[in-house]
């Protein structure tokens, strides 16, 4: 499934490119995996920079993809067996009130949108210079802000649901909310709210 109307990426983007692009990357799935759903969402680095990214799930795994929406190319993506997720939390993202990102937050708690982060087993433990990561974070995305938790639970729900699939078992969800650092995230974010 892709999400709907309310999508979009840097610059115009409807929700039939979305669709398209969550097609167009499918070929990263590897032989003898199913495709179960796809979406375009903002994936947070460590670094706490927002990037658009397409991210497909199949019976086996999560993919993360680079993907160039003006060109339809794949520049390189990730994939993490679902056999490696050991954690999936949903929550409202929080910043520091002091920080860039708070100015654009809905309360006064400096709540800013809603997200999933999917950790790693394999990278449990590893550094924020790493380059293999011990979560990685993604958000809806959307223009709607009260679309943003029914959509990033739906992506949640979704993987818990593959991972019960392929392991046997249900894996740990929780939900609460999710820090986001003070580095250079808040300057991206912003950046996102003015396009």
């Amino acid at each position: 499934s892709t999400w709907g109307h309310s999508t979009r990426t840097p610059g115009l983007m409807a929700a039939e490119t979305n669709e398209i692009a969550v097609e167009n990357c499918r070929g990263v799935i590897e032989a003898g995996e199913a495709f179960v759903a796809g979406w375009v969402v903002i994936s947070i680095n460590q670094w706490d920079v927002e990037q658009p990214r397409v991210l497909l799930l199949s019976s086996d795994a999560l993919y993360r993809v680079k993907y160039n929406f003006a060109d339809g190319d794949i520049k390189h993506h990730e994939r993490q067996s679902l056999t490696d997720i050991c954690r999936i939390q949903c929550g409202p993202f929080y910043y520091h009130r002091f920080t860039v990102a708070a100015l654009f937050a809905p309360d006064a708690e400096g709540a800013l949108g809603y997200g999933v982060r999917v950790y790693s087993e394999q990278n449990r433990g590893s550094s924020v210079f790493a380059k293999a990561q011990e979560y990685r974070t993604y958000r809806p995305m959307t223009t709607d802000l009260y679309a943003e938790r029914p959509m990033a639970s739906e992506l949640a729900a979704a993987i818990g649901a593959a991972f019960e699939d392929h392991v046997g078992t249900r894996p740990v969800m929780d939900e609460f909310e999710i820090r986001r650092s003070n580095l250079l995230g808040p300057l991206s974010v912003a950046k996102n709210k003015m396009r």
